[in-house]
């Protein structure tokens, strides 16, 4: 199986540590820690520089400071509380805490990993109906998306065979096979059904190459914060899916049309990012070549 950690983007020049790309509230390093034991370690070193040392050096054991969706958790960080009949729901409230759990708590990242598999070996990887993937050393071909052209911000055309791929032996039908919810806020289908294999790297021909980690993003609505706060609650989701937190990544939103992005809501990606927002109608007629990449869980995939 693919495995794509990022780790790489957290260190500065040297051997330290970029501690200050790490901004996670204390409470949660533990938790971090033990999903990341040389970070841990590396903190252990850095006693003068990592703001976590107090709880790297008290670090409980890993089946107590997890979150939930570690194999060996026994204690994890849930508080659930269903107080109400859990008829309706399940048969027992035994039943209706799990699948509480299961559905919109930690439980949710145990299943989406479990699903992981490879669509194109060492190269892409995705859940069931490519509801979340990820990739490493692809290129995206935006010569052709036209945005500048049109208001609508959810086309599913722009991305034509062929102008997404990697170096990689590509399962085509088994990614095909995972259409069923092709729709834009729902799965990454309609940009990578027409994913190909390339044998030479050196063929991608890329006008630009983004090393730095990357998240491909759709947004529902900037205007409401319902709508916009399931954009980042999903993006969240994804973090932990990869086991990722650092700020120093880029945040790419998939949006179609010309238009800018405004919201109410904007300081919110302060938490996610030290870098600028970038609009994908930047990259129109251009090559682009991605190192990591990350296609992010979506804002109303299907309960």
């Amino acid at each position: 199986m693919l495995i794509i950690y990022f780790l790489s983007f957290l260190f500065a020049f040297g051997d330290t540590y970029n501690w200050s790309e790490l901004d996670i509230p204390i409470e949660h390093s533990t938790y971090f820690f033990t999903n990341n034991p040389s970070i841990h370690n590396q903190c252990l070193l850095d006693k003068d520089k990592c703001p976590y040392y107090e709880q790297a050096k008290n670090l409980p054991s890993s089946d107590i400071a997890c979150w939930g969706y570690e194999p060996n958790c026994k204690n994890n960080a849930s508080l659930i509380q269903c107080p109400d009949d859990s008829r309706g729901w399940t048969t027992t409230k035994e039943k209706q805490i799990y699948e509480f759990w299961r559905t919109a708590d930690f439980g949710y990242i145990v299943e989406k990993r479990n699903e992981l598999k490879e669509f194109c070996s060492s190269s892409l990887e995705c859940v069931d109906h490519l509801r979340f993937c990820r990739a490493n050393n692809i290129y995206i071909d935006f010569r052709h998306i036209e945005t500048s052209k049109h208001q609508d911000r959810y086309r599913e055309d722009i991305v034509k065979y062929g102008d997404i791929g990697g170096n990689c032996k590509l399962n085509r039908n088994d990614l095909i096979k995972n259409g069923d919810h092709k729709s834009p806020l729902q799965s990454w289908f309609s940009e990578l059904q027409v994913f190909i294999e390339v044998n030479d790297t050196n063929s991608f021909n890329c006008d630009l190459y983004i090393t730095k980690p990357t998240i491909f993003i759709k947004l529902d609505s900037g205007y409401n914060m319902y709508h916009h706060f399931c954009d980042f609650i999903n993006l969240y989701v994804s973090q932990h899916m990869n086991n990722t937190f650092s700020k120093d990544i880029q945040i790419i939103l998939w949006d179609t049309s010309k238009n800018d992005y405004w919201s109410f809501f904007s300081h919110t990606w302060n938490a996610f990012t030290s870098n600028r927002l970038i609009h994908i109608k930047e990259f129109e007629g251009k090559r682009v070549c991605f190192q990591n990449v990350i296609f992010s869980f979506l804002a109303r995939m299907f309960y």
